[in-house]
């Protein structure tokens, strides 16, 4: 989110009005929002002259909001991630002129410069890639030849990464499209549940509580549920690193669409049917103690969770044995009580 200092716009999801001029502004309205006045509409706002500037072009949108005398931010909600996203400026007219003549100006030296960081980013990239295929590999030494890169290359803890692919995204949102274009999938809540092990049950749970109305249930095997003390925890300067290509800035992990506590506050306040949770884990995991914290921390907020623990560490033989329970469990048919 901005600073309260800046001036913002917002586009409306749901019809709309101008609480001060009256007229009807219907849906993907652009208002803005001040607790005395109330919504209104752009021309109420003395707004109607700016020029919408999308985002996308940092050099432009950063000097044109320097030689702007009036500019505003426009924001957008987004169900996806749980949180407004900015979708660009409006700014003066001689504002973006300028600017515009200015980054055309040193367009040849932004080019260069923008391939050199691209070529630290590659680098980058194949490090961290390296580094975990290996910690695959010694994790799981019967993992077929070259598997282990494959994973690699993907291992995004379910996020847009800070720093790579938009993994979430095409988790969340466009596989899902993906797969009913295939098959004849049910799209009631009911008859849809998600479950994952390890990094996939904290992605499973997380899927789960951002859209609380798309599955009835959801299972987590051994997954990392409180990942903001786990990610806060002293660790080696490599992982810190991997940890924030992944999700940037760890400080500010907590309360952001990644956090699972932060999502389950959300979804009760929401007044929203939460979904029913079947976390579980080995009493030899090195995550028992962070499933137990998050156990409590989710019965506290009054959802619905059954929780297993028993013999097993963090490997195939207990959750092949636990997924067997995850189905026995699954409220095949019914709707889950909110």
């Amino acid at each position: 989110m901005p600073p309260a200092t800046d001036l913002k716009v917002f586009i409306t999801s749901r019809e709309s009005c101008c609480d001060e001029c009256g007229d009807t502004l219907g849906r993907r309205a652009w208002i803005t929002l001040t607790p005395d006045q109330g919504a209104r509409c752009l021309s109420c706002a003395d707004l109607d002259h700016l020029i919408f500037l999308p985002a996308g072009d940092a050099a432009l949108t950063r000097r044109a909001r320097k030689y702007a005398t009036l500019s505003a931010l426009v924001l957008q909600w987004s169900r996806a991630r749980n949180r407004y996203e900015r979708q660009g400026l409006l700014v003066e007219e001689a504002a973006l002129a300028q600017a515009e003549a200015e980054c055309l100006a040193d367009s040849d030296v932004r080019a260069r410069r923008q391939q050199r960081a691209a070529a630290r980013e590659a680098e980058l990239d194949r490090h961290y890639v390296e580094r975990f295929s290996a910690r695959v590999r010694t994790l799981f030494p019967g993992c077929p030849p070259d598997r282990e890169r494959l994973i690699g290359e993907h291992a995004c803890f379910y996020t847009d990464m800070a720093h790579g692919g938009n993994y979430w995204t095409f988790i969340s949102e466009e596989l899902p499209m993906l797969a009913r274009s295939f098959f004849p999938l049910a799209p009631q809540r009911e008859s849809n549940f998600v479950a994952g092990l390890s990094m996939g049950g904290y992605g499973a749970f997380k899927w789960a509580l951002s859209h609380p109305e798309r599955f009835a249930a959801a299972a987590s095997l051994s997954g990392p549920l409180d990942l903001v003390s786990r990610l806060n925890a002293p660790q080696d300067p490599e992982r810190l690193a991997e940890r924030q290509r992944i999700f940037g800035d760890l400080k500010t992990l907590e309360g952001s669409a990644n956090d699972l506590y932060a999502l389950a506050r959300a979804v009760v306040s929401s007044g929203s049917i939460p979904p029913q949770s079947y976390p579980c884990c080995g009493t030899e995991d090195a995550l028992q103690a962070n499933n137990v914290g998050a156990k409590t921390y989710f019965q506290s907020l009054g959802l619905a969770l059954t929780y297993e623990q028993g013999p097993g560490a963090h490997e195939w033989g207990y959750w092949d044995e636990q997924i067997q329970r995850v189905l026995a469990w699954l409220p095949l048919g019914t709707e889950p009580e909110g």
